[in-house]
């Protein structure tokens, strides 16, 4: 699949659906870590739902930008960054549902890395 078969409009979905993947990696380091509560909670109750919902807006938004990322002209990357992306946010996930601190950590870095990739690589390449 080659960038060429990419509609015009899907051509400008992709993009915004890349700005919109950068803005919630960016998110969190902006708006979740200072209302985390530090040292006086483990997190605070605020903290704690906006990360579920910034969670499942992402997610979603992840498997837009992933399935997006397939149509630029990215050799093997187009297959390698959306699978790290979605093992790593799975990682996550688990950490979160089991409340293990340094497989969120892992999880969430990597995964906002793939991200960033992936959201830059659309933005380059449509």
């Amino acid at each position: 699949m080659g960038n060429s078969e990419l509609s015009p409009a899907m051509k400008n979905v992709a993009k915004w659906c890349a700005v919109l993947s950068i803005i919630a990696v960016i998110y969190p380091l902006i708006f979740l870590v200072p209302d985390a509560g530090y040292p006086f909670k483990a997190i605070s109750d605020a903290a704690q739902l906006t990360t579920h919902t910034h969670l499942v807006g992402n997610t979603l938004l992840f498997f837009m930008v992933g399935f997006l990322f397939s149509f630029t002209s990215f050799s093997r990357a187009k297959k390698i960054w959306p699978t790290l992306g979605a093992i790593t946010l799975l990682i996550a996930l688990l950490g979160l549902f089991f409340g293990l601190l340094p497989l969120i950590i892992v999880g969430y870095s990597i995964y906002a890395i793939s991200m960033l990739v992936m959201g830059v690589g659309i933005l380059a390449r449509t």
